[in-house]
């Protein structure tokens, strides 16, 4: 069974708005609002990389990445051992996909006043989703 990107960011964004409107409806259910931070730190970074993936999927590869794993990586998904070219390499942060986004002109219609501070939130959310994935 396979679930695309796109399908798979939209489902996450969907259960992070159920989970952040039980918080909201009982502010005592902490681990709504962890199932919100989670899910929605997914939708986003699967969403995004899924928009790089589509324009080309080297764009979605750290790049600290060696030449030879990315060809690698291409040899395997042509033989159907992989999903996808980038399935056993470094990717990059959430973070660094939207400044991608932005370098490449994918989000050319924000103003950099609007891009600042979609940049702040975001890394807000990966703060929290990793302090949750981590520790507590």
């Amino acid at each position: 069974m396979e679930i695309d990107a796109r399908t798979n960011g939209i489902h996450s964004l969907a259960e992070s708005l159920k989970a952040f409107k039980n918080f909201h409806d009982n502010p005592k259910d902490i681990f709504s609002l962890k199932d919100s931070i989670f899910r929605s730190h997914h939708a986003l970074e699967t969403l995004f990389k899924n928009v790089l993936y589509i324009q080309d999927p080297t764009l979605l590869i750290d790049e600290e990445v060696r030449v030879k794993k990315v060809l690698d990586g291409y040899e395997k998904w042509m033989k159907g051992e992989i999903a996808t070219v980038v399935d056993e390499l470094k990717t990059i942060s959430l973070e660094e996909t939207i400044e991608r986004l932005r370098k490449f002109g994918l989000l050319e219609s924000l103003t950099q006043k609007e891009y600042a501070l979609f940049l702040d939130s975001v890394r807000k959310l990966s703060f929290f989703r990793n302090k949750l994935q981590h520790f507590s």
